[in-house]
């Protein structure tokens, strides 16, 4: 019936955040490591920019929020800095608008994380406006899906599912799989909190094909 396909479909999901957490929380941590490290000797350039964000993003998984902000707001002074002493490289202004671009995504996903859905969603909203200046297709997607989780957060379930499906357009045409298959487990989980159990567990078929394609490849 349908209450016990929603209950095996929510504990799908239950069991894919366990795995998920108890697989990279260690990494995470050990990733933070090298990466702190890797930093003294990079110099500075749109490189290092990169770095930056990456240790923001690292602080962020684990829920270090002051970190993390502590280093987006690096992310963007150095990028700003950079785009002052260099203005005639059109690769280098588009590296430091990405660089820039993510950091707001951080932010946003932290202030997300805080509860914050206001700022998060005006962090969000300016990392896809930048994505969007320099055509950025992959970040793009990630600042809308970012959106989408908001909205859902919020129980938006209508606005969520709509941003997750122009998500999910952006992700295949660019044939991100690893995104597409996020955006099938965010669109499920859309349905099934909107009571459409037959969607929920069609996306959920979706998701496990693609996650196990994944797998043969790695």
């Amino acid at each position: 019936n349908s209450f016990e396909l929603m209950r095996i479909y929510v504990s799908y999901i239950l069991c894919l955040l366990w795995i998920f957490t108890c697989s990279t929380s260690f990494a995470q941590s050990s990733e933070l490591d090298s990466l702190k490290k890797e930093l003294k000797y990079v110099k500075e350039d749109s490189n290092q920019v990169f770095l930056l964000n990456k240790i923001a993003r690292q602080f962020f998984f684990l829920s270090n929020h002051d970190s993390s902000f502590a280093y987006s707001e690096k992310t963007r002074k150095l990028s700003e800095k950079l785009l002052i002493q260099n203005k005639t490289s059109h690769s280098l202004f588009i590296a430091l608008q990405k660089g820039i671009a993510m950091s707001y995504n951080v932010i946003g996903l932290n202030y997300s994380s805080m509860g914050n859905y206001s700022l998060a969603l005006s962090n969000l909203n300016q990392s896809l406006e930048l994505s969007e200046k320099i055509n950025d297709k992959k970040e793009i997607a990630v600042a809308y899906g970012n959106i989408g989780n908001v909205y859902h957060e919020q129980g938006r379930y209508p606005e969520a599912l709509k941003i997750y499906l122009i998500t999910l357009k952006i992700r295949e045409e660019i044939k991100d799989k690893k995104g597409i298959a996020r955006s099938y487990l965010g669109i499920g989980s859309i349905y099934n909190y909107m009571g459409n159990t037959t969607e929920a567990l069609n996306y959920k078929f979706k998701t496990k094909k693609i996650y196990e394609e994944l797998k043969d490849t790695t």
